[in-house]
Formats: C-alpha cells, sequence, structure tokens
C-alpha cells in the first residue's frame, strides 16, 4: 500500500482538481487538512481526503485514481474513468441510491482519470455485511438498476460492460487450465466438474413465463434484466460496485 503514495497527485494539484469538482463559483475551492490512503484500495490507489468547504464545514470526500494502473481482470473492471461516467450517464438520471459524486476527470491525452465520492465512513461490501437483508437489499438495488437502464430512463447504455455467457466462461475456462499444475488431491473438482445447462423449471398454472434469455446472455444478468421479485425489504443505502 505504500507504493500507492507514487500515484497520488501532491496537494496542491488536488486541491485545484477538487476546486473544479465542487464548483464553488469563485468562493474558493476545498482546503486540504488531512490525507490517509484508505484501507480498502485494491487494483486502484484511493485516499480519505478532508477538506474544509468555503462555507467552512469540513467534510471527508473519497478519492480514487487511476494511477497508471492498466489492469482490466478479463474485462470485469473498468477503472476510474468508466466508474466516473456510470455516476454521470447512468446512476446520477435513474436516481438509485448511492454516493454522491462530486466531480472527477479523465486527461485526454494520457487517459488517466480520478473522481471524488462521498466518503461512507461504514459501508461494507455486501460480502463482508453478515446483517439479515443485506443480500437481498443488494439483489433489490441490482434489480431495480437494471430495470430503469432497460426502460429508456437513461440514454444509450452500449457502452456498459455487459456480463455474458461469454464472459463467466472465460472464467471457468481460465479456472481450470490454472488447475491442471495442482497436486492431484487438489484437482478433484476438475475432474468432476462439466459444464450443464440447468433443466428448465415447470410453470405452474396462471403463471406467466418469465422471457428466455438471449443466447449471449447468462442467466444470471437475465435475472437482473428482469428485475427480483417484490420481497417487501425497505430500501436501503446501497453502493454499486463499477
Amino acid at each position: 500500500m505504500a507504493d500507492s503514495y507514487r500515484y497520488l497527485p501532491d496537494t496542491q494539484r488536488l486541491e485545484a482538481c477538487l476546486a473544479a469538482a465542487f464548483n464553488t463559483n469563485g468562493k474558493g475551492g476545498p482546503k486540504v487538512l488531512k490525507r490517509e490512503l484508505s484501507p480498502y484500495s485494491t487494483t486502484f490507489p484511493c485516499e480519505i481526503v478532508t477538506c474544509r468547504l468555503p462555507d467552512n464545514k469540513t467534510t471527508d470526500i473519497f478519492c480514487k485514481y487511476s494511477g497508471d494502473v492498466d489492469y482490466t481482470g478479463f474485462g470485469h473492471r473498468g477503472g476510474p474513468a468508466y466508474e466516473l461516467s456510470v455516476y454521470r450517464e447512468v446512476l446520477r438520471p435513474i436516481g438509485v441510491s448511492a454516493p454522491v459524486c462530486y466531480g472527477g476527470e479523465v486527461d485526454p491525452k494520457s487517459g488517466q482519470a480520478w473522481l471524488a465520492l462521498e466518503y461512507l465512513p461504514d459501508a461494507l461490501g455486501v460480502g463482508k455485511l453478515h446483517r439479515s437483508g443485506a443480500m437481498v437489499a443488494a439483489a433489490e438495488w441490482i434489480g431495480r438498476f437494471h430495470r430503469l437502464t432497460q426502460t429508456g430512463t437513461v440514454g444509450r447504455t452500449g457502452w456498459m460492460k455487459a456480463y455474458t455467457r461469454q464472459y463467466y466462461m472465460g472464467w471457468i475456462r481460465r479456472t481450470l487450465k490454472s488447475s491442471s499444475s495442482l497436486p492431484r488431491k487438489l484437482r478433484i473438482f476438475r475432474l468432476s466438474y462439466r459444464p450443464r445447462v440447468p433443466p428448465a423449471r415447470p410453470r405452474r398454472a396462471g403463471r406467466a413465463a418469465a422471457p428466455a434469455p438471449a443466447a449471449n446472455e447468462s442467466r444470471a444478468s437475465a435475472w437482473c434484466r428482469a428485475g427480483p421479485p417484490a420481497t417487501g425489504t425497505p430500501p436501503g443505502r446501497a453502493a454499486p460496485a463499477a
């Protein structure tokens, strides 16, 4: 994590970027009081910046940088530039719950990007939140997201990543290839694994059939596109992962 510091802008440059992001109408930009690397930095360097705003209020901002990292995770990761586009062009128009995106920038020459988000100090990934109903609430958020992006609420979304059948099969193939070098006793799952399509469930009387997934679309993606069933779980604060 210590190596991440070399990818961060100096404080003067950061204050200039934040001033443009907050658009304070000539009242002066945020003054950086403290900078701390985020303990949850993974692929891209992130930091928590404590600022004093022109109205003399203090706030914490979550800043994320591309930092010369050129890794897409076989198409899984989009990077800060992609994430900034999702916040601006998708999440903001459809109005789902998400951290506030104060702004960001993509350098047209280098492609390097950064974005500033509302910092949520108590937020955890749903996989780490061992609370009853957390996974259901996340599924509801995903279902609403897919429904709203399919009903013309936002503009063209063809630039967004689509997790198709080919995408998921790629992970399976790479896993099987990597496992070939494991000791024999650890390769049991490889020898017993056989990809198969689960049988279709019989349709109950009086229930409309769900639309079949497209040839290049996974069942999971089709389910998310249609939206999850209603559960009565109250909406909660959810943050997307780009």
